[in-house]
């Protein structure tokens, strides 16, 4: 492509049929730093203030929806100066949408202001009034500002007149959305819909909001100058006979250009030929426009003084098929060779260009610095000559280092630090600091998420992420969701059984226990659906009754169970982290566990249920599950809390004879199976608790944190790991760092 007066112009047929979009060519052209004329301009909806108007139109037509908010936000850009005063340096629309999932806010003014409330009474609650003292002010701009928009927006009517609608939006405007160079224009627009209010009509936000959709798509706003240095694009009509130095006509197919040409079925052409003799009237003929286009054409040709340029893709962008090239592209070969011309002889004229975006040329035709290295790394890599790319480290630091890590990683055949691999001493040494400041401490859930996949362990343990999803596409209860409130509804419903001394459940009444039981459920699923995301209220419904049948089953087997045991204690936590009611059942001494290699560690972790016997002398420890039943005693190093969890039992309360350990399944009709620790076959389970601990321990310490896919389905962190996570995976396998990994995953 020549820059010159004008450049290339794309055909209006083809942008008709979706082959070319003359703003996405605008658009790229404007990226690589080519001045461009629009023919015909660019709609104002496709400018930053055209985009924030229709926003805030939607927001308030969709009742405050989360993700359409976060994205006004974007768009508008708001005076938060003016709006926050003190508080606007903390105004980050970036860290206000995380706010709101974590909220689990999906729409409503009222989910807006009560969730973000009750977020930030837990965020202090959680750390202090002076823990993340920078995101506390952060969450409270997002209050307040969200509490003024909310009550000024409110107070505009769902259904108004159109001049109401005009003065009314343009107020919200004016106070929301900062100016740009198209804001006037876009305010000129508002007030000429205003001028519609001739009948006093009542209309409603939504069909408001299409008419603002619709007054905003014809609207149009120049796009380059024509004439200057740069390139024209447009259609054929509006350039017809004007000479440029190159011209370059993209979609060049059968039914884009020319267009599919059929008579009209009512009034044939000939038809309408003699029509027109006898009336002496000039009726339009479907079949003289493919005349119209071959003269279009032919102009076309002449516009070229010194380059004429004739594209057509070879696939369907939609729907994939193979496409027919147009016949014009034929008659151009004939003109030029001067005989005739079958599509054969258009594969030998034509220069294939690739689908990728990556620049496939040599470098001195490259149009930018990016097509310029790819281009000598493809040079490089055919002449088997690396030496020409000894520039890339000083200018691209960044592309050289991909290309390393890409090596790292799909040539190298041992783990390296592009697969998770910490190898510098120095590192591992601040990666132990920051996990274990004071000492060793170690958590189950910790243990089970590394032994799943050390990487995702890395991520969450270390980096400190956490997987969040917009509120708004949650369809049903999430699986970690559906856990915590079983957790929560039975520690609420033994709590107040063990208050009112209704203890052991079977010597009650269990028509009552089950209607104690429901009463708990029902306030803990009307609490969860007023700070969490429930998803469609009929799949909501249908969880609600599927969790109260199968507490309603757990309750009826500890009733029929007539054991000689009884609840004791609930969420009873242990190790240094000891408070609240594990404190009345175990000490707060720490609990050392003694890993094979002597080197000692202490253990975190909250028991769910400890059941007594009636003489006070035996102990038992129960663990709900609501999802499948684990497989294994060890299953591989993912089920560490039962064998761990008895091991701090045993220490701390050694007066106790903690006769088993094992789960209870509330999804389940039965109990889970025999227990899976008991006394009798403790000494052998703890021998293998501490060759699994001490592997994963080593691990950790080591800096292994490579991806494991095949376990850990589904991903917590998809975008992260990558689609070709297995492949890496497998080519890697031959690493002798992994033998003690699966030694630890073959322990079931």
């Amino acid at each position: 492509m020549k820059r010159a007066r004008s450049g290339a112009r794309s055909c209006s047929s083809c942008e008709r049929t979706g082959y070319v979009s003359t703003k996405l060519v605008a658009e790229v052209l404007t990226g690589l730093g080519i001045p461009c004329f629009l023919s015909g301009g660019l709609s104002l909806i496709r400018t930053q203030a055209g985009q924030s108007l229709l926003l805030l139109c939607q927001v308030l037509a969709e009742n405050y929806a989360r993700s359409r908010v976060v994205e006004f936000l974007g768009a508008a850009a708001p005076p938060f100066t003016n709006l926050l005063s003190e508080l606007a340096e903390y105004a980050r629309p970036a860290r206000w949408e995380a706010f709101s999932i974590e909220a689990g806010i999906v729409r409503g003014a009222g989910e807006w202001r009560e969730r973000l409330s009750r977020l930030e009474a837990s965020h202090r609650a959680d750390g202090g009034e002076d823990a993340n003292a920078e995101d506390q002010q952060v969450l409270r701009a997002c209050i307040v500002f969200m509490h003024e928009f909310l009550t000024t927006s409110e107070s505009v009517p769902r259904v108004n007149t159109w001049r109401g609608w005009a003065e009314q939006i343009l107020r919200l405007f004016r106070a929301y959305v900062s100016p740009t160079a198209h804001t006037a224009q876009v305010e000129e627009e508002l007030r000429r819909l205003g001028q519609l209010d001739l009948l006093s009509e009542q209309i409603s936000i939504g069909e408001w909001c299409k008419v603002v959709a619709a007054a905003l798509s014809a609207a149009t706003v120049e796009a380059g100058a024509f004439g200057t240095d740069g390139v024209f694009i447009g259609d054929l009509l509006n350039t017809a006979g004007v000479q440029f130095r190159a011209v370059i006509v993209p979609g060049l197919v059968e039914g884009g250009f020319p267009r599919t040409l059929r008579q009209d079925p009512l009034l044939l052409d000939a038809e309408r030929q003699h029509l027109g003799e006898t009336l002496a009237c000039e009726l339009p003929q479907r079949g003289r426009l493919s005349e119209a286009e071959r003269v279009l054409f032919t102009l076309t040709t002449w516009s070229a003084s010194e380059r004429l340029v004739l594209t057509y893709p070879r696939l369907n962008q939609v729907s994939g098929h193979s496409q027919v090239p147009s016949f014009y592209l034929l008659r151009v070969i004939e003109a030029l060779s001067g005989q005739p011309a079958s599509f054969t002889d258009l594969e030998e004229w034509c220069v294939r260009a690739p689908l990728a975006p990556l620049y496939a040329g040599p470098p001195s035709k490259a149009m930018d610095t990016l097509e310029f290295h790819l281009a000598s790394v493809d040079q490089a890599l055919a002449e088997g000559d690396p030496a020409p790319l000894g520039y890339l480290p000083v200018v691209a630091p960044f592309f050289s280092c991909a290309l390393h890590a890409a090596h790292q990683r799909w040539d190298t055949p041992r783990l390296t630090a592009f697969d998770g691999m910490i190898e510098d001493e120095s590192v591992r040494a601040v990666l132990h600091r920051h996990l274990f400041p004071a000492a060793m401490v170690l958590s189950t859930s910790a243990l089970e998420t590394y032994a799943r996949c050390p990487f995702r362990y890395f991520l969450s343990a270390v980096l400190g992420l956490t997987p969040q999803e917009d509120p708004e596409r949650v369809l049903t209860l999430q699986p970690r969701d559906r856990g915590a409130l079983l957790h929560d509804i039975l520690y609420d419903f033994f709590t107040r059984l063990r208050a009112a001394g209704r203890l052991p459940l079977a010597t009650q009444d269990q028509t009552e226990l089950a209607r104690l039981l429901a009463q708990v459920a029902e306030e803990h699923f009307q609490a969860f659906a007023r700070t969490k995301a429930t998803g469609f209220p009929l799949l909501w419904e249908v969880e609600q009754e599927r969790m109260q049948e199968r507490l309603g089953m757990l309750l009826k087997r500890e009733g029929e169970a007539g054991s000689d045991f009884f609840p004791a204690a609930f969420e009873a936590r242990f190790g240094a982290a000891g408070a609240g009611e594990g404190a009345a059942f175990f000490p707060t001494a720490p609990v050392r566990f003694t890993l094979d290699d002597g080197e000692e560690s202490e253990l975190r972790g909250r028991i769910d249920r400890i059941d007594l016997s009636s003489d006070q002398r035996r102990a038992r420890i129960l663990d709900y599950k609501s999802g499948k039943p684990i497989h294994g005693r060890f299953a591989g190093g993912t089920a560490l809390q039962l064998p761990l969890y008895l091991f701090a039992a045993r220490a701390l309360r050694p007066d106790l004879t903690w006769v088993s350990a094992e789960y209870a399944y509330v999804a389940y009709l039965s109990r889970g199976g025999a227990p899976r620790f008991t006394a009798d076959t403790w000494p052998e389970s703890l021998a293998t608790l501490r060759q699994v601990v001490t592997i994963l321990v080593q691990g950790i310490r080591s800096g292994c944190f490579f991806p494991t896919p095949d376990t850990c389905r589904p991903c917590a962190f998809p975008l992260l790991c990558g689609a070709q996570v297995e492949a890496r995976v497998a080519a890697k396998q031959s690493d002798p760092r992994l033998d003690l990994w699966r030694q630890m995953r073959a322990i079931e």
